[in-house]
């Protein structure tokens, strides 16, 4: 069939005006195409605009999809692995990237997808997650997840090292690529996870014996009852009668001078002829 010329149009043809998107519409499409895939796009409303914009935006759609599908599936199963909260950023900002170029790839009217498309974290953070869905899918699908997985079972003086490190996994898991480089972050902890799995714990010392008090000296012996201080002893041996009377004599002189003094007397009486 030959093509028609404006000088030369066949009976049979209708020509018919197209129906242009509503501006509200057409400038937040244009506005969307800048943001989120990086598109400059002129801001006149006409056909040739909108055929243009349609064009770029699903190029950029088809190229995008399989990757960012696959970041979703990745991020699902390593949430679902390092039990992390689904409720993160990078997650939700990947599901609305997946919806948005999916959208796109199958809409009839590609311009009211884009300005209408629902943007569960920012238009910045879309941009991202759809521009790097392959890298950090990659990320995701290169790291070592079973180092982390022996970081938990850690119980001696390296735990709280290895809960730090699983604390940074986790927050870079959930935090918006825009934000947060995933591959790097990821990097950075996995090399810290071999370091501490590495090196071994100190070796606990042993036991240190108990220490008891020592033992209370043992109690010393009575004293002596101390004998009283002697103002004047004696000693007489084998006194005759007048010899006892004297010394008895004296005694009670001593006594009766000095009313505070006592005396002491040991005697014994036996034969002469037995000394």
């Amino acid at each position: 069939m030959a093509t028609p010329e404006l000088t030369k149009l066949d009976d049979n043809l209708e020509l018919r005006e197209e129906k242009l998107p509503e501006p509200a519409d057409w400038e937040e499409a244009v506005r969307r195409a800048g943001k989120i895939f990086g598109l400059t796009l002129p801001h006149g409303r006409s056909a040739t605009s909108v055929g243009k914009l349609t064009a770029e935006v699903q190029e950029k759609a088809r190229a995008a999809k399989p990757a960012c599908a696959d970041l979703v599936s990745r991020l699902a199963d390593v949430y679902r692995a390092r039990a992390v909260p689904v409720a993160g950023n990078r997650k939700r900002t990947a599901d609305g990237a997946l919806a948005l170029v999916a959208a796109l790839c199958a809409a009839a009217s590609p311009v009211q997808a884009l300005a209408t498309a629902a943007v569960p974290t920012t238009e910045a953070a879309m941009g991202v997650s759809i521009k790097k869905a392959a890298e950090v899918a990659g990320a995701i699908a290169d790291t070592h997840w079973d180092i982390f997985a022996g970081l938990e079972k850690i119980q001696d003086e390296r735990a709280e090292a290895a809960q730090e490190v699983l604390a940074k996994v986790a927050q870079a898991l959930v935090a918006d690529e825009h934000a947060t480089a995933l591959r790097s972050a990821l990097q950075t902890e996995q090399s810290r996870a071999i370091e501490i799995m590495t090196n071994p714990p100190k070796p606990s010392e042993p036991p240190r014996p108990p220490i008891h008090d020592a033992p209370p000296d043992p109690t010393p012996p009575p004293r002596p009852p101390r004998e009283p201080d002697a103002t004047r002893r004696g000693n007489q041996v084998r006194l005759s009668v007048e010899g006892a009377r004297q010394t008895l004599q004296e005694i009670v002189a001593l006594l009766e001078k000095d009313p505070s003094l006592v005396a002491d007397i040991a005697w014994s009486l036996y034969r002469k002829d037995r000394a």
